[in-house]
């Protein structure tokens, strides 16, 4: 199953409900409510998702690169 854009989305579903053995999606339309995230947001979340014994407390961002 090949789909572009839109049939790419629907080619995804298709596959991740099995109903295709194989499928490849071209320049797929995003699911609803899925947001392009910015690379900033994942730069500040480095240091929660790399130690999660920092997820209360505040850390910076010099102490989270070493």
């Amino acid at each position: 199953m090949i789909g572009h854009s839109f049939g790419g989305l629907l080619a995804q579903i298709l596959a991740g409900r099995g109903l295709a053995a194989a499928s490849v999606a071209i320049a797929p339309a995003p699911f609803r409510g899925v947001l392009p995230l910015p690379v900033s947001a994942l730069l500040s979340s480095r240091p929660v998702l790399g130690n999660p014994a920092n997820r209360s407390r505040a850390v910076s961002r010099a102490a989270a690169t070493h």
